[in-house]
C-alpha cells in the first residue's frame, strides 16, 4: 500500500483519483504502464487522462437499468464517419445540438418513427422522437473499453480480486476499517495511516520470509553460498546436524 487519503463520506473515489495518482508518481517515481479499476472509475476524465498519459487503463463498465421493455444505449450503433447512431431499425439519429455539459445530441425523424413497428421499445415521448447523447471525449471511453475486452486487459483485471480487494478485506477485517471510531478527517486518516503501516509490515515481513527461503534453496546449488550457509549455521546454533547435512549435498555447480 502506497497511499491513503480519507474524504468526507460525500466525495466520489473517482473525483480524487487523478490526484493521488500523480501523489504517487512524484513521490515514489514507479514506471507505471497499467491501471486496473472497478466500475465507480469509469468516467469520462479519467478515462481521458489514462489515454493521454500513456497509461493502459482497464476499467469495468457500468451497467445502468434503464426502462423496462426499451432499447438500451447499446443497441444503437455509432458512425463516426457520418457523426451519427444508427438504430436496430436501420434509421439514423442525426447531431442536433451540444449542451452546456459538453455533450451531443443526437435525435432520431419522428416522421420515419411515428410508423416503425419497433416504436414502443424506441420512445414513449408523445413526439415519437428519440434523444441519444453522446460525450465530447467519449471516444476516450471507447479506448479504454476496447482494453477492458483485450486478451492484455481481461489478464490485468484478474490480478486486481488478488491484491487490491483482498487488501481491502484485510483492513475491513483485521485492522477495523469497517467502521469509523473517530471524528473528523484527520483523525480518521491517522488512524487508516497506522493501520496500512500494520499491513505493509506484514507484507515486508513475508517477502522477507519468502526471499530467505529462495536463499536457502540456492545456496543448497551453489558452493560459495554453501560456504556462507554454514558459517551462518554456526554464528547461529550449535547444531553439528544441520551443518553436516549441509556439507554432506552434492555440490552440483561449482
Amino acid at each position: 500500500m502506497v497511499d491513503v487519503h480519507v474524504t468526507p463520506g460525500n466525495v466520489s473515489d473517482s473525483t480524487v483519483y487523478l490526484n493521488r495518482l500523480d501523489h504517487v508518481l512524484e513521490r515514489f517515481h514507479f514506471p507505471l504502464e497499467a491501471v486496473a479499476l472497478d466500475a465507480g472509475y469509469f468516467t469520462t476524465g479519467i478515462a481521458k487522462a489514462l489515454v493521454e498519459r500513456g497509461i493502459f487503463g482497464v476499467i469495468a463498465r457500468r451497467r445502468f437499468g434503464g426502462k423496462k421493455g426499451m432499447f438500451r444505449k447499446t443497441r444503437y450503433t455509432y458512425l463516426p464517419e457520418e457523426d451519427a447512431y444508427l438504430c436496430p431499425a436501420r434509421q439514423r439519429l442525426t447531431y442536433q445540438t451540444t449542451d452546456r455539459h459538453g455533450y451531443h445530441h443526437y435525435v432520431s425523424d419522428p416522421s420515419i418513427c411515428q410508423n416503425c413497428p419497433l416504436l414502443e421499445k424506441y420512445t414513449s415521448s408523445r413526439t415519437h422522437r428519440r434523444d441519444i447523447t453522446r460525450h465530447v471525449d467519449e471516444h476516450y471511453r471507447e479506448q479504454v473499453n476496447e482494453n477492458r475486452l483485450s486478451a492484455s486487459g481481461k489478464s490485468l483485471y484478474r490480478l486486481r480480486p488478488q491484491t487490491v480487494e483482498r487488501s481491502f478485506a484485510d483492513g475491513k477485517e483485521l485492522h477495523g476499517l469497517r467502521f469509523t471510531f473517530y471524528r473528523g478527517t484527520a483523525k480518521v486518516q491517522r488512524a487508516n495511516l497506522v493501520a496500512a503501516t500494520a499491513q505493509n509490515m506484514k507484507k515486508l515481513a513475508n517477502l522477507l520470509t519468502r526471499k530467505d527461503c529462495l536463499h536457502n534453496i540456492f545456496s543448497i546449488f551453489c558452493r560459495t553460498e554453501r560456504l556462507k550457509l554454514v558459517e551462518h549455521k554456526k554464528r547461529r546454533t550449535r547444531s553439528h546436524l544441520a551443518i553436516w547435512f549441509v556439507n554432506s549435498l552434492p555440490v552440483m555447480i561449482s
